[in-house]
């Protein structure tokens, strides 16, 4: 994405002609990074966490609260799931594209079912975990507790 925005900077700078397709190329990558890095921040407990009010709990209240975050995240990414699907069908059907290259749009919001599904699955296995009694990335806030940024 940084390369074909970068050359067409250059291009519009130095001949006067933007290339039209850098922008939806652009437009097409960020969706796609966007929703698969939602997918791997899951898998690896990245997302931006709130846990200045959880931490002050006690340990098996705090493990109450983060398994129903995670089961509420799993049914949200599961409901995110069928209305995406559903959205990706309606622009394959209305034969959608871009602008200027003409590529059907469905294929790059393929990319949502795939984030959310995978997402689904990611909190069912955090909140499975929690039932089993552990929190997956505990280990990681306590070893990052009392350092120094």
């Amino acid at each position: 994405m940084a390369a074909v925005l970068i050359g067409n900077f250059i291009a519009r700078v130095v001949f006067s002609n933007s290339w039209s397709f850098a922008e939806e190329i652009g437009k097409f990558v960020l969706i796609f990074v966007t929703f698969i890095g939602t997918t791997v921040a899951s898998r690896y407990g990245e997302h931006i966490t709130m846990t200045a009010f959880i931490d002050t709990l006690k340990p098996k209240t705090r493990m109450i609260i983060v398994s129903i975050t995670n089961l509420f995240t799993a049914v949200l990414f599961a409901i995110l799931f069928v209305f995406s699907i559903k959205y990706v069908i309606y622009t394959k059907e209305i034969n959608f594209t871009s602008t200027a290259l003409r590529f059907p749009m469905y294929i790059i919001y393929l990319s949502l079912p795939f984030s959310f599904f995978f997402g689904f699955v990611e909190y069912l296995k955090h909140f499975y975990a929690n039932l089993k009694g552990r929190l997956l990335f505990e280990d990681f806030y306590k070893e990052t507790e009392g350092k120094e940024e």
